[in-house]
């Protein structure tokens, strides 16, 4: 039978399916689906774990995906799994730009403490 929802009940539930969607379409892709934002962030985290190669970093944002998946009840295949995961080299170029774009920030700094 039919049963009635209220307008903020539906809201939620609809913006619940827009999440599923999402994780969908990101387990969907051929290549790395992290957003530039998210690289960024896995990179930051990646960085504290000093002497850790870009291959353990790897496996190590395979493992937090899967289980993250297995917690929540979404199905995702280790292929699927495999793909959208940032590559070794992805991970080493993010690790570059982060260190360029903090220089890049040092040295604004101390010229902007050199000018007053």
């Amino acid at each position: 039978g039919a049963a009635v929802i209220g307008k903020k009940d539906l809201t939620k539930l609809n913006q619940k399916a827009e999440i599923v969607k999402k994780l969908d379409s990101f387990f969907s892709s051929n290549q790395s689906a992290f957003s530039p934002q998210a690289l960024r962030i896995l990179t930051m985290f990646g960085l504290s774990n000093m002497g850790g190669s870009d291959e353990g970093m790897e496996m190590l944002i395979a493992g937090v995906l899967k289980a993250l998946c297995h917690d929540i009840g979404f199905k995702v295949d280790s292929t699927k799994l495999g793909k959208v995961i940032p590559s070794r080299r992805t991970i080493a170029r993010q690790e570059k730009n982060l260190m360029v774009d903090c220089l890049l920030h040092a040295v604004q700094e101390m010229t902007k403490d050199q000018i007053k």
